[in-house]
């Protein structure tokens, strides 16, 4: 009897995620592009409360904004990427954020032609 193949195909990329705390993002994002070569980054805001925030100091609806980052990675590349994102966003520091990276299952690499015409034209 023949054996089924594995419905999950493996992309051979990487899906890093980031929590940060407002207003890093942006920069990271840009950091990651110049200094990576990635234009792969999805950044959202979100709101929360720390795990740390101690009770006496949360008031009712208390919440912060936080960004989320989102960026996929080729594989062969993903540890180094997710390296240079932990420091540069200073993820490594006290209340930096959270960083998480998982496998990408059926991703389809999209690539834009150079010669794309201005949206004035």
């Amino acid at each position: 009897m023949a054996m089924a193949a594995d419905p999950v195909a493996t992309s051979g990329h990487k899906l890093i995620t980031c929590f940060l705390p407002l207003g890093v993002a942006t920069p990271l994002v840009k950091a990651i592009k110049a200094e990576k070569g990635l234009a792969t980054a999805h950044v959202c805001n979100a709101r929360g409360v720390g795990k740390l925030t101690q009770t006496e100091h949360r008031g009712l609806g208390d919440q912060a904004e936080k960004q989320v980052l989102r960026v996929v990675v080729p594989a062969e590349d993903a540890d180094d990427v997710f390296e240079f994102i932990y420091f540069e966003a200073g993820i490594n520091k006290p209340h930096g954020g959270l960083i998480l990276m998982a496998r990408v299952d059926n991703f389809v690499s999209l690539v834009l032609p150079d010669d794309i015409p201005d949206e004035d034209d």
